[in-house]
């Protein structure tokens, strides 16, 4: 999905938990691409992060789903979608994405 701007952060070290932050900014608010954001993340799953230099990484799994909140705010209206969780594993990089 086309984001505006993301931000997404992660500390720590393996073996401990690891904290995990993302903030991103969808600005296509029309009713159906905002029915389909929030039937997208209504359940935990997995994220697939486009990083501008190319890379691509995962985050969650299984066994650790991340659950994505949504707020729609502001004028022009924007959707923000976060999350900020400790997980006990690392984003994943992931190549057949």
């Amino acid at each position: 999905m086309p984001v505006s701007s993301a931000e997404y952060g992660e500390t720590g070290e393996t073996g401990y938990p690891i904290e995990q932050e993302l903030e991103a900014v969808v600005t296509d608010t029309s009713s159906a691409e905002l029915n389909r954001l929030r039937t997208l993340f209504a359940e935990a799953g997995l994220v697939l992060l486009d990083f501008t230099n190319g890379e691509r990484r995962v985050v969650g799994s299984d066994e650790f789903p991340v659950q994505v909140n949504t707020e729609l705010s502001g004028t022009p209206a924007t959707l923000s979608l976060t999350f900020k969780r400790d997980s006990p594993e690392p984003a994943k990089v992931y190549s057949s994405f």
